[in-house]
């Protein structure tokens, strides 16, 4: 087994050479100061539901067959493994219940998940300027879900062929969406949030942030590839944003941990 073990290093060593350009700097990397037996990720505790890891499946999708699909394997995943999960935007349920099918996964996931429903900031706007926010209650106990995750995302809605606008400033309007009682997460779509963002952030009671920072999935760039055709400054714009280690980072200057 040692024999082998040395001729595999030989023969794959020309093939594992490091680059910088491929360097993962999201973490620093401490060689000195831990062993490296595997532990029991650590247990958490959301809105009461405790989860087995701080581990998050979160706004997929709905909206289509195959997104019915994809949120049934999701939920008995989480209910499976008992990791949370939040549902794609619910934006066509505020019109009729057509779609529900993709987005009821409670019987799925169990009681026991944490299980978030999801409307963007642009539907927030419309219902608040008819005094409708009371519906967002109705959709909550519609898909009895334990929160509501309210997604933030300017630069997806203006490169979206058929994106929304809005006027209001997303702060102000959610803090009239918490003012409703209801239990409110926010995020945004693959750009993630400045330190002024997280700061007036900070200052509301909501239940959850989730990132969603530069680095994974960005839905600004899926736009512009729908349409496909972007010209130089839609290309530029796509990557704007901060990763995670940069917005954590903020947060943590904010609580002065």
């Amino acid at each position: 087994m040692t024999e082998k073990r040395k001729l595999d290093h030989i023969e794959l060593a020309k093939n594992s050479q490091s680059s910088e350009e491929g360097r993962d700097d999201r973490f620093l990397y401490e060689p000195l100061l831990a062993g490296n037996e595997l532990q029991p990720l650590p247990e958490i505790s959301i809105l009461g539901k405790k989860l087995s890891a701080p581990l998050w499946i979160s706004s997929m999708t709905g909206g289509a067959d195959l997104a019915k699909t994809i949120n049934t394997r999701l939920a008995r995943a989480c209910r499976k493994y008992k990791i949370g999960i939040g549902l794609g935007s619910c934006r066509s349920l505020l019109q009729n219940d057509e779609r529900l099918g993709d987005f009821d996964i409670r019987s799925l996931c169990g009681d026991e998940v944490v299980l978030m429903a999801n409307i963007g900031i642009a539907q927030i706007e419309h219902l608040a300027a008819k005094n409708q926010l009371g519906r967002l209650k109705e959709l909550m106990k519609k898909l009895q879900a334990d929160a509501l995750i309210a997604h933030i995302n300017p630069l997806q809605e203006l490169f979206q062929p058929e994106g929304d606008r809005y006027a209001s400033s997303p702060i102000e309007l959610l803090k009239e969406l918490c003012d409703t009682g209801i239990p409110i997460a926010v995020k945004e779509v693959g750009q993630g949030m400045g330190p002024e963002s997280l700061r007036e952030l900070t200052r509301l009671p909501i239940v959850l942030l989730e990132t969603a920072s530069y680095g994974g999935t960005n839905f600004s760039l899926l736009e512009t590839k729908r349409k496909n055709e972007s010209g130089a400054l839609e290309e530029t714009l796509t990557q704007v944003g901060h990763n995670n280690a940069q917005m954590l980072g903020w947060l943590k200057q904010l609580s002065n941990i």
